[in-house]
């Protein structure tokens, strides 16, 4: 970024690369994802024999125990009695295991592994017997990385059957929503403010305009500042945290660097519109590190999927927050502008070129946003169903639309700025900043709520559930079945069959270590059956993948292990699908590639017409001056 007309020096790269180290300090494995219910013991929609003694509650990523509260009331509406929640590590939220073809009917082996994030199990005793009847569950909680607050309900039944809960969304936060649109409004002006004193070097009257609003500007970044800093004071005394804990987290860091960016941005802001001022040195070191510093505390405290956060992602978050930001407050800037020209303060013709030297940083503005959006959007939306049926989906496709609302009135607002004449900037300029201002109140919405992706919105996460699984241990095979493969008790059946010739003595033991998606792990021992089967008994908490690690012990032999990737049946049914439920991150990130060299192409075929514009004009010239020369060297 230049402020003044100056180039970026050395001295402001070197204070950009020390923000990033920052930002990499504080962001370094942090997962920017809302915690979501993974799978729960009973599950949602589960009948039981009798009521259980524990609750088990298994969430995507790590949550704050001080302010998780879990209910359950019965179908009368009266509370149970249950005791304090604790929380205990789980292994990472598996991933859906994908066909093996050939190996078994129903066979499955693991799919290809990702980073992931830890999960947690939150545990509930219930402190009462539950007589027959339907229960409803209520999990809410904050997830520790970023204080984002978590919702869930299930519903179970005790001899009784029952309508699942399904997916539920968290209440807006609407004071919280306002903190974050200051902030962003904050960036915006400064961004927006140093941009078009740079555009204005050479227009006197609009850019004495704009350093009589320096002060305005400064002010609006500082509240900003104050609302960025407010932000996790709220969310503790919303959810009755220690202000401390949370302000020691890494959470409380990032915030640190996003308060600290405004203001540096705010002092660079200062120096850059005070008249008289030679050296822009300070006030490009202000600016940049200012920037780099606010925008990538921003991206750390919004979405990144559910994978800890990589240099990809972070740098596309960032680079969306300023280019949207740098947009929004240019346009806000020209609006201004516009009304001091009507007011008589800025020259009709002078604000033509500003807003023709705008279009350019415009243009790229849109654009980057474009591009960087479609590439971020498929980490928050799972499938088009995502976007359709949930709050988070429809108020990110609102979004997209005011932008897109926005684009068509910049284009005419272009239009406006390449003809002669007088006519006055289009009052719809006003319109397009209302517009824009609106979107980053939508994108508040959006950094706060929770991303439709949990599983049941994506068929990425459909699993048929096993009938019967072959696997190979050493020299044995092994074929197992898990009979009424339901959760609760179940009987297993594991054929173990020995290829060699003579055949060695039989098995003296075969145990089960069973996993369960909570990361929860029993040993069975098995008994034997006539023949070459075993029977072991197990217990299934809910429906999904456990994952079965049989054991074959036999005389004069090492064990044999093999592990059976086992789906539990008995899950809730998977919701109607009203567009398509397949994945789209893969679409919109190709789509993201393919703009991206468009916008490029364009750009570039644009530079070289200009170039061969610039070209003919000069063969055009260079003829008409050597006229004019003849005459008087033939004179002298």
């Amino acid at each position: 970024m230049a402020v003044g007309g100056r180039r970026l020096t050395v001295r402001g790269v070197a204070a950009a690369l020390v923000a990033a180290g920052l930002v990499a300090l504080a962001g370094g494995g942090v997962a920017q994802a809302h915690a979501y219910l993974v799978s729960s013991d009973p599950a949602d929609g589960s009948v039981l024999a009798r009521g259980p003694g524990v609750i088990r509650l298994q969430v995507s990523e790590a949550v704050v125990l001080e302010a998780t509260r879990v209910s359950l009331v019965g179908h009368d509406g009266t509370p149970v009695a249950l005791g304090a929640p604790t929380v205990e590590d789980a292994a990472p939220v598996p991933e859906a295991p994908t066909a093996a073809p050939g190996v078994g009917v129903g066979a499955l082996v693991p799919a290809p592994t990702v980073e992931q994030e830890p999960a947690q199990t939150v545990v509930v005793p219930v402190r009462a017997t539950l007589p027959v009847g339907s229960y409803r569950l209520t999990l809410d909680t904050l997830s520790a990385d970023d204080m984002h607050r978590t919702v869930a309900t299930i519903v179970f039944g005790v001899g009784q059957r029952v309508t699942p809960a399904g997916r539920g969304e968290p209440p807006t936060a609407w004071g919280q929503a306002l903190l974050r649109w200051l902030t962003l409004l904050g960036l915006s002006a400064a961004l927006g403010h140093l941009l078009m004193l740079r555009i204005t070097r050479e227009g006197p009257r609009a850019r004495a305009v704009l350093r009589a609003g320096t002060p305005a500007v400064v002010a609006v970044v500082l509240v900003a500042a104050v609302a960025a800093a407010a932000l996790p004071v709220v969310q503790a005394l919303g959810s009755q945290v220690a202000l401390g804990r949370v302000l020691t987290s890494s959470y409380g860091l990032r915030v640190a660097l996003r308060v600290a960016g405004l203001v540096l941005l705010g002092g660079g802001v200062t120096r850059a519109g005070r008249p008289g001022v030679r050296d822009r040195r300070t006030a490009t070191v202000l600016a940049t590190v200012g920037a780099t510093a606010a925008s990538a505390g921003t991206a750390l405290l919004g979405h990144a999927g559910v994978a800890p956060v990589g240099a990809l992602r972070l740098t596309a978050d960032v680079v969306h927050v300023v280019a949207t930001t740098t947009w929004l407050g240019g346009v806000v800037m020209v609006a201004l502008l516009a009304v001091a020209t009507r007011r008589g303060r800025v020259d009709g013709l002078e604000l033509r070129t500003v807003a023709r030297r705008f279009a350019t940083p415009a243009a790229v503005g849109v654009s980057v946003t474009a591009v960087t959006g479609l590439l971020l959007a498929g980490d928050v939306i799972a499938s088009a169903d995502a976007a359709l049926t949930t709050t988070y989906g429809r108020t990110l496709l609102l979004k997209v639309g005011l932008v897109g609302v926005a684009g068509l009135l910049g284009l005419r607002h272009l239009r406006w700025s390449r003809r002669d004449g007088v006519r006055p900037l289009p009052r719809s300029t006003a319109v397009e900043a209302v517009v824009l201002v609106a979107t980053l109140g939508l994108a508040a919405l959006l950094s706060g709520g929770q991303p439709a992706t949990t599983p049941e919105l994506s068929s990425a996460g459909d699993v048929t559930p096993s009938l019967a699984v072959d696997t190979t241990a050493a020299d044995l095979t092994e074929h197992t079945v898990v009979q009424p493969n339901r959760p609760g008790p179940n009987i297993a059946v594991i054929d173990v069959l020995d290829s060699r010739r003579p055949a060695p003595p039989r098995p003296t033991a075969v145990r089960v270590e069973a996993r369960d998606g909570s990361g929860r792990v029993t040993v069975t021992e098995g008994q034997p059956l006539p023949g070459t089967g075993w029977s072991i008994p197990l217990r299934f908490v809910s429906p999904g993948i456990s994952m079965l690690r049989v054991v074959v012990v036999r005389p004069g032999l090492p064990e044999a292990v093999s592990v059976v990737p086992w789906v539990v049946g008995g899950a809730a049914p998977t919701p109607a699908t009203v567009v398509s439920r397949a994945p789209v991150g893969g679409l919109l990130t190709a789509l993201a590639v393919l703009l991206a060299l468009v916008l490029g192409g364009c750009a570039l075929a644009r530079r070289a017409s200009a170039r061969r514009r610039a070209s003919a004009v000069t063969r055009r010239v260079a003829p008409s001056e050597a006229a004019v020369d003849e005459p008087e060297r033939v004179g002298v």
